[in-house]
């Protein structure tokens, strides 16, 4: 199974996946998605983790 990466909100307790190993997904799609991410959390503390689903377990993958 290979390591996957989020970027996670800790204010509102979402995820989004964004890519595995040392690949961060750059479609057009993926960027909408990610950029809409990130300006809905502006000035909120975020973090940028890898294969953290236990220690996050609280967190809820963000639904676009």
């Amino acid at each position: 199974m290979s390591q996957t990466f989020d970027i996670k909100c800790n204010d509102c307790k979402e995820t989004l996946w964004i890519g595995q190993r040392d690949f961060i997904y750059t479609t057009p799609e993926a960027l909408a998605i990610l950029n809409k991410f990130l300006f809905s959390h502006i000035g909120h503390s975020l973090t940028f983790d890898a294969d953290s689903d236990n220690e996050y377990s609280d967190f809820k993958e963000k639904e676009e």
